[in-house]
């Protein structure tokens, strides 16, 4: 993964949530075109999200990441 637990924890929300939605766009883009990218950028953004939901500051919005993730 590139980005440490750490550093991640330092972004607010919406760049987290920025962060993952470029990785889900990225995804979607290799759809049916390239299978080693598509699951690449689908591991890279379920990896964001599971820093997301480990970070404290966003405990009151658990429910909303872990929708979201689904």
């Amino acid at each position: 993964m590139g980005v440490s637990k750490e550093k991640w924890h330092r972004f607010t929300l919406l760049e987290q949530l920025g962060n993952i939605g470029s990785e889900v766009g990225r995804a979607a883009k290799w759809q049916g075109k390239d299978e080693n990218s598509f699951w690449g950028a689908s591991k890279r953004a379920l990896e964001l999200f599971d820093l997301t939901q480990e970070d404290k500051r966003w405990k009151n919005r658990r429910r909303e990441l872990d929708r979201a993730r689904e």
